[in-house]
Order: structure tokens, then sequence, then C-alpha cells
């Protein structure tokens, strides 16, 4: 038995401010839980004590990147308040939503504000006069806008002071983020950090269970464990994964050596062509893919072929002699020569080994292709 994975039954209450489209992306019934394991224990402290220690949790910010379900761990959040305050008023917006209310009102003046009582921004400041719980989703919109950021503190304490629950929601730890004013910061750091991680191998393997029973697969142990292993997904992911590897089977069964086959066929698909390193690679250093393949010993030529030849043999494990078809009918020898002559500058030329390092990731990020 997993004894490390705990399960947190989200209870969903659906209201006319937020429909089943804004709160339920899926229909499946593991949208209303939340499966975590050790590396998202915090998710499960603060469920237990949103309802209890409501001061020392307030805000409560849930970051991490994205995919990881921050949303939807904070519209679960927000259902468990709705049940234990039935009577309150509950409201939802985005920092983008935040931006473009205080952009209208910023651009008015006195009497415009006096006069425009049906505005959206004044709709908003009235709206949250109101609320006994904010969500704030993706806080990090604020980031390049100071003057919405100080609306945002003063607003902040004025919640406060009315003891209005905040629920927010952000890409990365907003208090070591130096694109947030040092007022916003102090507010942010006074209430409950949340970090919101991808589910580990332990997690993804209950996850992939529970997912194969709802979808009616026959999914083993031991092809359950070497997925978990193999694809570093959230849920949502997951479940794609499923899908598309049940397209593939000619029953719902997937066993070790279905999982085994599956893995070869992804890679091999979404391994670069020479076509693709080539063509990146001239556009990455900015000339032309035939020049790669001419015989001019220009340093900037040789520099970006070698660099192409090395990323080649790495990416594609294809021989010299195939290489070296490729670019220009080069042998195999001056294959070797270029890629020894990399290998052995990477150590001591720093340059070089980070254009090699972005390069391959601009390459990896072409030619993959998610579930």
């Amino acid at each position: 038995m997993i004894t490390d994975v705990f399960t947190i039954p989200f209870p969903w209450v659906e209201t006319e401010e937020f429909t089943r489209s804004e709160s339920i992306s899926s229909d499946s019934p593991t949208v209303r839980q939340f499966i975590g394991g050790p590396e998202n224990r915090l998710v499960q402290v603060a469920f237990d004590a949103i309802g209890k220690e409501k001061a020392h949790l307030n805000p409560l910010i849930l970051y991490g990147s994205p995919g990881v379900g921050k949303s939807h761990i904070a519209m679960g959040l927000l259902g468990l308040l709705r049940q234990k305050y039935p009577t309150g008023s509950y409201f939802k917006m985005t920092g983008g939503d935040y931006v473009r209310q205080h952009s209208l009102s910023a651009n008015m003046d006195s009497e415009q504000l006096k006069r425009s009582d049906a505005s959206a921004s004044n709709k908003l400041r009235k709206r949250l006069d109101k609320v006994d719980c904010l969500l704030f989703e993706n806080l990090h919109e604020l980031a390049n806008f100071p003057n919405a950021q100080e609306s945002l503190v003063q607003q902040f304490d004025l919640l406060k002071q009315r003891n209005v629950t905040i629920l927010m929601t952000c890409l990365d730890h907003p208090t070591q983020d130096n694109r947030f004013s040092e007022r916003l910061t102090s507010r942010l750091s006074q209430g409950y950090l949340v970090p919101v991680a991808l589910p580990g191998t332990v997690t993804k393997e209950v996850m992939l269970r529970q997912l194969a029973h709802t979808l009616g697969i026959d999914l083993t142990a031991v092809a359950a464990k070497r997925l978990a292993e193999s694809f570093p997904y959230p849920l949502p992911r997951l479940k794609s994964l499923l899908l598309d590897i049940s397209l593939h089977i000619p029953d719902n069964r997937i066993d070790s050596e279905t999982v085994r086959r599956f893995i070869h066929l992804k890679h091999e698909k979404n391994r670069p062509t020479l076509q693709s390193i080539s063509t990146l690679t001239a556009r990455y250093y900015r000339m032309k893919t035939a020049d790669l393949k001419s015989a001019s010993r220009r340093q900037s030529n040789v520099q970006a072929r070698s660099a192409a030849m090395y990323l080649a043999r790495k990416l594609t494990g294809q021989s010299f002699q195939i290489i070296g078809k490729h670019f220009g009918g080069r042998d195999h020898t001056t294959v070797m020569h270029a890629i020894n002559r990399i290998d052995q500058a990477i150590d001591t030329d720093y340059a070089l080994r980070e254009s090699l390092k972005e390069l391959e990731a601009i390459v990896t990020r072409q030619t993959t292709r998610s579930p």
C-alpha cells in the first residue's frame, strides 16, 4: 500500500459567480479532487487549516509553474470556504483583470469617475467592498505595472481590515520577484505561501491507476510505474498520455511491453533530424543552410558547422559517415575532428558552452511534440 499519497476531496460549489466553465475544465470526476504526495504536503496543510486559522493563512498564495494545478487547488479551497460559510460573498478575478480596471480608472478624472457609476472600474471597487473572500489569480500579471501594484496594496489593506479571506495564485515565489514593489512584497510575505510542484513518481502512479480505472483501461502496476518514471507530467497531460496510448492498442489493456513500444515510438518521433538541426543552426548563426554544407573555411562558417555536427551526433546518434554526408559530403574523420574540437573547448570556453546549450534547447523545443 502506498501511504505517502493523499487525496483531497474538494467540495466544489457552483454559483452564478463561478460557472462550470470557469471552475471545472473537465467532466472527469478526478477534477473534484486533488491527488498529492510528499512534494505537495503543504497543500494538505492549507486544506486542513483554511477554515480554522484564516488570519494566519491570509493571504494564502499558491505558486508554481504552469500546469501543476494551482487554479484547481484555489477553486477547491474556495469551494471549501463556500461550504463552511454559505452566506458569504465570493469573487474571482485575475491580475490581468485588475490591470485593465486600474487603467480605466487611472485615465478618468474625478468628475468622470463620479459620473461613471456604471463603469467597470467602479463596479469592481463596489464589488470588492462587499466580498468576504477574494480569489486573485495570476498575480504575476501585475509584475510590470507598478501603479496597479500600488493600487492593489491599498485595496489589500482595506480587505485585510475587513478580515476578507484572500486566495492568490502566482507563477513564482512572489516575495522573491524583484518586479514587485517593496510595499506589495511586504503584504504578501504576511501570509502563507504554498509551493505547488509537479507530482512525484509515486504520486503519478496513483494518478495513472485512477485515471485508467475512470477511462476503462486495464493498466498494469508495472506499466503505471514505467509511465510515471518516464513522463514528468501533471494530471491533465497524464490523461492525454493514456488516451494517446489507447489509440495504439487493439484492446483496453496497457502492459509493460505496450509502454516500452510507445516510449520507443515517441522518442523516435521526437528525435531531431539532421535537416532540422542544420536549418535551426544556420538560423541561430544568421547564415544560410547552404553555408554549413559549403567548402568555405571562414571562421564563422567553420564554427557553425562544427556546432551543427556536434549536436547532430549528440541528438540523433547518427554515424560520423552519415553526418559528414549531410554536411557537404565530408568524410568521417573530418566530422570526428570537428566534434572532438568542440568537446575539448566546452570546458574552458564559457561562451561556446552557453551558445550550444541555447541552440540545443531551441532544437529540442522545435522538434518535441507533447502528447
